[in-house]
């Protein structure tokens, strides 16, 4: 499965719609530029550092 990371927050988000792009199932990138928003899979997660998944898109994070 396919993710939308918030480069800015390091917050990982669960895409809304296919391509992932800008749009996450919380609502919380609606407002997010799309320069600070990345599509990554679940295979791409392993190279990023301290990733933080949304507690609104996630059940059992934290989170906002």
């Amino acid at each position: 499965m396919n993710h939308v990371l918030n480069t800015h927050t390091n917050t990982l988000h669960k895409p809304n719609n296919e391509d992932g792009i800008g749009v996450a199932v919380c609502g919380s990138l609606r407002e997010v530029p799309l320069a600070r928003t990345q599509f990554v899979s679940e295979a791409e997660l392993d190279t990023y550092d301290g990733v933080a998944r949304c507690g609104n898109c996630f059940e059992g994070t934290g989170g906002y």
